[in-house]
């Protein structure tokens, strides 16, 4: 008899341990959700681009909920996304630079995030150094800074330098 009620303790652990059974094992295995943007690396500003989730995934059956949002701009409002909580949206950058994109995928339970950089840049001739100056203007003229100078800008993509002028600035010590 006491060995019977071992074996019947024993399996009464084993049972508690593990949860007793699950009425729907397979609840917990699918559980995995993967959010995928697709959208062009180099777009042309002003130029709409179409972001798309459509090959995000879950295992389990439940539908999936979307949340688009830009983390990084080169100016602030320089685009928005149409559509936030769509599957796919559109974006129309209006400044040249990195617009980096966050997407957030859910089923209301597990969510996964995938971001994904843009690069916006003029056509070509087309270009956005004009519009630093005002229209009667073709230069930089700031009695406090100087005429001239050398920029330099450097990034990923190129590096640039600029000589301007080759006068000295009247900085006063």
């Amino acid at each position: 008899m006491q060995k019977q009620t071992f074996w019947i303790l024993l399996a009464s652990l084993l049972l508690c341990a593990c949860g007793g059974g699950d009425s729907n094992p397979s609840a917990k295995r699918n559980q995995i959700i993967t959010a995928v943007i697709s959208a062009p690396i180099v777009v042309k500003v002003n130029e709409e681009v179409t972001l798309s989730a459509a090959d995000s995934n879950s295992d389990a059956d439940s539908p999936l909920s979307f949340q688009w949002s830009i983390v990084q701009e080169p100016g602030l409002g320089a685009a928005e996304v149409t559509s936030a909580s769509a599957a796919t949206t559109t974006l129309i950058p209006s400044m040249e630079g990195i617009y980096r994109l966050r997407l957030k995928v859910s089923n209301g339970t597990v969510s996964d995030i995938d971001e994904y950089e843009i690069f916006a840049e003029y056509d070509e001739g087309e270009g956005g150094d004009k519009d630093i100056f005002p229209p009667d203007q073709d230069e930089w003229n700031d009695p406090d800074v100087g005429y001239s100078g050398e920029c330099n800008y450097a990034n990923e993509y190129a590096d640039i330098a600029v000589d301007l002028n080759e006068q000295t600035p009247p900085f006063q010590e």
